[in-house]
């Protein structure tokens, strides 16, 4: 602006007109920087515009300007002219990072500033955002003489920076409200997959409980009709969690399920299942999987633990362990030495099948809710329902665990066979 002081002195015509040229060509920068911003030009178009900006209006030879990456955070060179050299010489971090205002710069006690002239320190809420390296003639004396200059170069130089900063954060924000909206709607899809009625048959009861670790798991269970006398019981557990966790435990479902459909021996479903997610995730993703199908004419379940927690099968006051399987499903090219496990079923047995969400929980003092623990409250359980069951475990789980939270994911399955 041009006071009233200045227009006072004896200025030439030339001299005013000159001034007022300059002024002009500075609202004109500031204007022509406003309108790329705000027409959302892209970093680099905005960055080319300074550097024109810089270097014909205020003579500037050499430019510099770091600032930090988006993924990162690591100091960048997103601006140079002329002043390729210096680009390795320097080091943000220790050589630049300590300054906050306006520096001349004389005398730098490192390698990279010979050439230049002026420091412009860009921050926004006390956070250092870029600085600005200039080498030009107009800054080589005081700069209190080039204050006006100076003071316009910080102006143009902190709107692009915080601007593009802004634009980040608004993107970012953005990008993570539309993922929130995928994982919500994701974990919908899973709650989905999972079964709510489990009334199949009349001569099973049945219960499930299911538990994400995080917004969607990998745990899966099914209570599936085979036939008019044979039902299949299901439960698994996908390595890792998060959205791909789910995404396998949901193409695990429908293969599983065209497998029971059309009634192949279990031999032939886990090795099926096995090459399966072995095409799917090239052995980076593995399943555990307890399969059993209940013939209820003959009362014998036939099944196949793959690597799972073995299920307990209550019966006249015993526990017996599950185990008759093979290895996990998606760690081998072909699932070696496959036995079938099988048991007689008695009117009123029980079998509780879970993952190991559950037996891994630890308390305070950093003990653990293991196998021996989960049998240990079996033995006091009640085995009217399997809700009744399923829910005295849950309550002894979590007494043992107190305010220590669930360490994975979790899901109960738990049957009555009724005769």
């Amino acid at each position: 602006m041009i006071t009233k002081k200045q227009v006072d002195t004896n200025l030439s015509k030339e001299e005013l007109l000159q001034m007022l040229a300059v002024k002009q060509n500075q609202i004109n920068s500031l204007l022509e920087v406003t309108k790329a911003v705000n027409n959302n030009y892209s970093k680099h178009a905005i960055f080319r515009i300074f550097e024109f900006i810089l270097r014909a209006q205020f003579d500037v030879n050499k430019i510099l300007l770091f600032s930090r990456t988006a993924k990162d955070g690591e100091w960048v060179c997103a601006m140079e002219h002329n002043a390729e050299d210096a680009i390795q010489q320097i080091d943000v971090g220790r050589d630049l990072e300590r300054f906050q205002f306006i520096q001349k710069i004389t005398n730098f006690p490192f390698e990279g500033f010979e050439d230049f002239d002026l420091l412009i320190p860009i921050s926004h809420k006390k956070e250092p955002l870029a600085y600005l390296l200039l080498g030009c003639p107009l800054f080589e004396g005081e700069i209190e003489k080039a204050n006006d200059q100076v003071k316009l170069i910080e102006t143009l130089a902190n709107i692009i920076v915080v601007s593009l900063e802004n634009k980040r954060l608004f993107k970012r924000q953005l990008e993570q409200s539309q993922l929130k909206k995928e994982m919500d709607l994701a974990a919908e899809v899973q709650q989905l997959l999972i079964p709510t009625k489990l009334d199949i048959s009349p001569s099973i009861q049945a219960y499930g409980h299911y538990e994400p670790h995080g917004e969607i798991g990998g745990d899966y269970y099914d209570y599936l009709q085979c036939s008019d006398h044979k039902y299949a019981l299901c439960i698994c557990d996908v390595s890792g969690k998060g959205l791909s966790a789910g995404m396998l435990m949901s193409n695990f479902q429908a293969n599983l399920r065209a497998l029971i459909s059309r009634e192949y021996p279990l031999e032939q479903i886990v090795d099926m299942l096995n090459f399966k997610i072995r095409e799917i995730t090239k052995s980076a993703r593995f399943i555990t999987m307890f399969l059993g199908v209940y013939d209820h004419e003959i009362q014998v379940m036939r099944y196949i633990n793959a690597g799972h927690n073995p299920p307990i099968l209550l019966q006249n006051g015993e526990q017996k362990l599950l185990k008759e399987g093979c290895p996990l499903l998606g760690a081998l090219t072909s699932l070696p030495n496959v036995n079938i496990g099988e048991v007689a079923i008695e009117p009123g047995d029980m079998l509780f099948m879970y993952t190991d969400g559950l037996i891994e929980i630890e308390n305070e003092e950093g003990a653990m809710y293991d196998l021996d623990s989960l049998q240990q409250s079996l033995k006091s359980a009640p085995t009217d329902n399997p809700k009744g069951l399923s829910d005295y475990i849950l309550h002894e789980a979590d007494q043992f665990r107190g305010k220590q939270p669930y360490p994975d994911d979790m899901s109960l399955l738990t049957c009555k066979f009724i005769g």
